[in-house]
């Protein structure tokens, strides 16, 4: 997938502006392999996302951010749940199953074979 198309993805899912992007605005998940930190740069936009697996199924992943965040996800295409963080809509973590990975953001490194889930952080900043 090139930039342009992370680009388009990522600005479908997430807000348009906001403070700068926090990886720790989100409760951690325990026991994940990290995928990759990426900056799409863009006008008048730049897009900070990053990328995690788990060997975890997905419905385990949601059910423990439902219960950290006190929340309901949000049901997306491919399966895939989204939480816009409470005190800044503009951070979104959207969490997918690992089979659905070719619909959306890709990291060069790749998730190990035993991953069911793939959690993704991301924030357009203006």
């Amino acid at each position: 997938m090139n930039k342009i198309s992370i680009a388009s993805v990522l600005f479908c899912i997430c807000a348009l502006a906001g403070p700068a992007y926090s990886s720790e605005s989100f409760p951690e998940y325990p026991k994940t392999q990290a995928l990759c930190a990426e900056h799409v740069s863009g006008t008048p936009f730049h897009i900070d996302w990053k990328s995690a697996s788990s060997s975890e199924d997905t419905a385990s992943v949601v059910g423990f951010f439902e219960q950290k965040m006190q929340a309901k996800s949000k049901a997306g295409d491919h399966g895939s749940s989204t939480f816009s963080h409470p005190k800044d809509p503009n951070l979104v973590l959207t969490i997918y199953p690992a089979s659905e990975a070719a619909h959306f953001p890709a990291c060069q490194k790749k998730p190990e074979a035993s991953a069911k889930t793939i959690l993704m952080t991301s924030q357009a900043i203006r």
